[in-house]
């Protein structure tokens, strides 16, 4: 008998090492937690990044050497550079209107000036008078004039017969090398909690410094229905490659499809799509996604602009080789979104939000309740600069333990800061070497990130910093 309680003991230790061995040299699971969100997170920073590039594109045009005044142009009214350089700085601040006719008043003195008549061209655009501003472009393109100043023409006119199209298509293709210091989430602690004993991380699951490819797909259209208020079907495709040169068990794929309409009403526009999403960790089908979204947004004045936004998905989270219990994180998570914008200038802009979220499981260690703040800060820096600061900072408070871990109820604090400075790559003499066909609409991204997660369980307490590099190439049709 006491050998066989002996052979018992044995056993149940030789279980328990086993156990507590396959948990210490396992993939990481905080950073297998968070690999859901990469995909649409990284994609989100791309399209706004994508969005502000084409602003400090469009203001490329209305730049001017030095500010000029009204009290300057009184001073000298028939000083034809000096009028020009003026309606370039209202357009700037927002006066399109008033630019109009300060160039109109200059076409009054000299009617045959072609860079003037291009100018008052691009404004009549921007005023939405696409049949006058077609009708001036085509006026002067055959007049004699540096080849440049052609080209800008036939981009306008070609933006004129896009903009009056039914049917409208863009793509873009974005091409990224990243660096991470802990890509695989190791605990700064370099202990991990196992039933509430603090064993030190193996050699295999510390602190993993690692490179990464990036490839982000999209394709966008929108249906105009023909109606006065301008309401849209609109849809969309993204494709994710998140490929990892050393982590192969994070290697990321997703694709994302999108189908809605845009509704316009005098009180706020409305947007309302479904989706569904499909994600692959480590080559292995990790979660299926479906859902819909909507966003309300409404200008309370001419500055300030307010949103709502709510989403609804049903996750379901699928056993791989590295996480064969994924399963037990498959649930509903709806999430309600509201916050502002307010434009500090014409080059510079604030925003903040307010998010409450509430993930159901199969288990309550992976249900929470979360909330989120977040800042940023857009600032066109001229010659198609930009700058995009960003500030978040998430409270999630998980409903039960995971005793295996530990018998605590898990809380978590995360902190991401991220930095994107973004231009066009002719900025850095990118026309010398390659046909305009290539460079054009092709914008450089410079991206830092700082994220910090802080938790009374250390498993999840863990710093990342990344640095990623992107080339992104946009084509409309």
């Amino acid at each position: 008998m006491a050998i066989q309680r002996t052979r018992g003991r044995a056993a149940r230790w030789c279980v328990a090492t086993l156990v507590v061995a396959l948990f210490l040299s396992g993939p990481s699971v905080p950073a297998q937690e968070t690999e859901s969100e990469v995909p649409a997170r990284e994609t989100a920073a791309k399209t706004k990044a994508k969005q502000v590039a084409e602003e400090a594109r469009a203001r490329l045009a209305v730049e001017t050497r030095e500010p000029v005044t009204f009290a300057q142009v009184l001073a000298d009214s028939d000083n034809i550079d000096l009028n020009f350089r003026y309606a370039k700085a209202q357009v700037a601040r927002g006066d399109v209107l008033g630019a109009a006719a300060t160039l109109e008043r200059i076409l009054l003195l000299d009617p045959s000036l072609a860079h003037v008549r291009l100018f008052y061209g691009i404004v009549l655009f921007r005023l939405d008078n696409l049949d006058e501003a077609e009708r001036t472009l085509k006026g002067i393109r055959d007049q004699p004039m540096p080849s440049s100043l052609r080209q800008e023409i036939d981009d306008y006119l070609r933006q004129i017969r896009r903009r009056r199209q039914a049917t409208r298509w863009s793509s873009s293709l974005s091409l990224g090398y990243g660096f991470d210091t802990n890509r695989n989430a190791s605990p700064s602690s370099k202990h991990r909690l196992f039933s509430d004993a603090a064993l030190g991380v193996p050699d295999s699951s510390k602190k993993r410094r690692d490179t990464s490819l990036l490839v982000i797909q999209n394709i966008d259209v929108a249906h105009d229905l023909g109606v006065q208020a301008g309401h849209q079907l609109i849809g969309s495709f993204n494709y994710f490659l998140g490929e990892q040169t050393a982590a192969d068990d994070l290697d990321l794929q997703a694709f994302a499809f999108e189908v809605g309409g845009v509704f316009k009403h005098w009180l706020a526009e409305a947007t309302s799509t479904g989706f569904s999403d499909h994600i692959m960790l480590s080559r292995e089908t990790y979660l299926r996604t479906r859902g819909v979204r909507t966003l309300l947004t409404r200008n309370l004045a001419k500055r300030f602009q307010t949103f709502l936004s709510t989403e609804w998905a049903r996750e379901e989270y699928r056993g791989i080789t590295e996480n064969a219990v994924a399963g037990e994180r498959t649930g509903d998570r709806v999430t309600i979104n509201g916050g502002g914008e307010y434009a500090l200038s014409p080059t510079m802009r604030l925003a903040g939000s307010l998010a409450y979220e509430k993930k159901n499981a199969k288990v309550d260690y992976w249900r929470y309740d979360g909330w989120g703040l977040t800042g940023s800060h857009t600032w066109l820096l001229g010659r198609g600069q930009f700058l995009i600061n960003s500030i978040g900072f998430d409270v999630n408070l998980y409903d039960g333990p995971d005793r295996a871990i530990s018998a605590q109820t898990r809380q978590d604090k995360e902190l991401r800061v991220r930095v994107t400075y973004g231009a066009p790559l002719a900025l850095f003499g990118a026309g010398k070497i390659l046909p305009k066909l290539v460079y054009d609409n092709l914008t450089a991204t410079f991206t830092f990130e700082q994220f910090r997660a802080l938790s009374n369980i250390t498993n999840y307490t863990y710093s990342n910093s990344k640095y990623l590099m992107m080339l992104t190439k946009k084509v409309e049709f």
